[in-house]
């Protein structure tokens, strides 16, 4: 059977799409509806990487990964598979396979490696490094210098919310909020509704933000120190 993806309907049964790599997701709710054995994904590239190959050039393909990591690095920017495609195969326990078109293998020639995504994997051995681009840094700030406390959290993801605007980082000290999230045509509407709640609004435009997955301390060097850098945050592996 033959079937479109990428395309759907909205609740009104307006035509819509699903966004960017959004065939990956078609497929995923099929192969869940039809209770498959596995699913396949054809790329022009062999498997996830570690890495975008354009942006680190000693990039390296990543053998396995289990749903939650290959969620992780799609929420954080990964391009390579759609944020939502992993949820109805990891509901069934549904392995994914992503592979090359160039692979010779439907033409009797030799199978390239893949990466394979399932609930268990071994260990992924490489850092993982995900840029992206066209960031806006947003740092708010209370007018009367109170602190940034649960209830104003609600206000401003709020008024995010009703502007579509996620947060990619989020990062808090007593009285400042910074905010990096991606461009958007609504970002000054957004900045305008939050001064009128109250809040001071700083904008830097032309940002890029980084995660590094499993990060050794000479990418810690390299990446999280110097000028250039605004915000960092570290975790034990992140």
């Amino acid at each position: 059977f033959v079937g479109q993806g990428f395309i759907g309907g909205a609740p009104d049964g307006t035509t819509t799409t699903l966004g960017r790599e959004g065939s990956d997701y078609s497929a995923a709710v099929v192969a869940n509806i039809l209770d498959a054995e596995s699913m396949s994904v054809w790329k022009d590239v062999d498997g996830v990487m570690n890495a975008d190959p354009k942006a680190f050039p000693d990039a390296v393909q990543i053998a396995e990964l289990n749903y939650l990591d290959t969620i992780e690095l799609a929420y954080s920017g990964a391009q390579i598979i759609h944020p939502k495609t992993i949820k109805p195969l990891q509901n069934k326990n549904i392995p994914h396979s992503g592979r090359n078109c160039g692979d010779g293998r439907p033409f009797g020639g030799k199978r390239k490696p893949s990466t394979l995504i399932r609930g268990m994997s071994a260990p992924v051995d490489a850092p993982t490094l995900i840029l992206k681009k066209d960031q806006v840094l947003l740092t708010i700030r209370s007018r009367d210098f109170s602190f940034v406390l649960e209830e104003k959290f609600a206000t401003i993801f709020s008024l995010l919310q009703r502007f579509r605007i996620k947060a990619n980082l989020i990062h808090n000290s007593a009285v400042n909020l910074s905010l990096c999230v991606d461009n958007s045509w609504h970002i000054d509407e957004a900045i305008e509704a939050l001064r009128e709640a109250g809040f001071d609004v700083m904008k830097a435009e032309n940002m890029e933000l980084l995660t590094v997955r499993g990060y050794t301390d000479e990418l810690w060097r390299r990446y999280a120190r110097g000028p250039q850098v605004f915000v960092r945050q570290a975790r034990q592996s992140t």
